[in-house]
């Protein structure tokens, strides 16, 4: 093989894995979501607007009651939620009906505030469940995940958002 040819295929090979970790990056960034914008109601269809929740942290976690590692992770929310107490809000958004929401709730004994998303994930630009994004007092994001996170990592997320 010519040198001319090797610095070609090597120029390729730059190429190529340069865009598949554009590609990866892009997919495992979360959408950015204004929350202050975002339009929810609660169980009962009493409209919710985050802005009133803005004075503290807040942790949003938009998940499914289809979603396995939605339904892994609900656990740690719900300790999280007593762990910290009024040092943070924590509401969990879901897409689904009201009445599947409350279902779920109840049949899992969930205490913390579970609320209904009146546009679906997909018009948000929220592809894959379950997505987190931690805001501190002032309301700015702080850091966001796309994926389930377990105890540590939520509990490590929200210190930092409270400090």
């Amino acid at each position: 093989m010519s040198k001319t040819r090797m610095v070609l295929l090597f120029v390729a090979l730059l190429i190529a894995v340069g865009f598949l970790i554009e590609r990866k990056i892009k997919h495992n960034t979360p959408p950015s979501i204004n929350a202050m914008g975002l339009v929810l109601q609660d169980l009962n269809g009493k409209e919710i607007a985050l802005s009133d929740l803005a004075n503290k942290p807040m942790v949003l976690n938009f998940w499914g009651t289809w979603c396995g590692p939605c339904l892994q992770e609900i656990p740690g929310f719900e300790k999280a939620g007593k762990q910290f107490g009024d040092k943070v809000n924590i509401v969990l958004i879901s897409d689904e009906s009201p009445e599947k929401i409350a279902a779920f709730r109840q049949k899992n004994n969930c205490q913390l505030l579970y609320v209904h998303s009146s546009k679906p994930f997909t018009d948000l630009g929220i592809e894959a469940v379950p997505v987190t994004y931690f805001y501190n007092a002032a309301g700015e994001l702080v850091t966001a995940k796309k994926s389930a996170l377990n105890e540590n990592e939520l509990s490590a997320a929200i210190r930092e958002i409270i400090q």
